[in-house]
């Protein structure tokens, strides 16, 4: 699927846009002192090979923490996950 950005995901790559709750306007997080970071993002693009139809462009997923992959070119910021590391879509 393709986006109106310079930076397109692809192969099995899903491009996210992270929802961090308690974040800043700068996207820093505070959380509270019993709460914790959720990894869940809107989904912005799919790659090609992205086989779960359920993982589409408005969807939000929940991630694997340590899958994030944060990618600049330009002034353009893309932050991706494989397919294979999202853990659930909330649609």
């Amino acid at each position: 699927m393709k986006n109106k950005q310079k930076i397109e995901p692809l192969g099995s790559a899903v491009q996210i846009e992270l929802e961090i709750k308690g974040a800043t306007s700068k996207g820093i997080a505070l959380p509270d002192s019993h709460d914790y970071i959720q990894e869940r993002a809107k989904v912005l693009g799919v790659g090609p090979e992205v086989k779960d139809k359920r993982i589409k462009v408005g969807a939000t997923v929940f991630f694997k923490s340590w899958a994030l992959q944060t990618v600049i070119y330009d002034d353009e910021k893309g932050d991706f996950v494989e397919e294979k590391h999202c853990l659930a879509v909330v649609q």
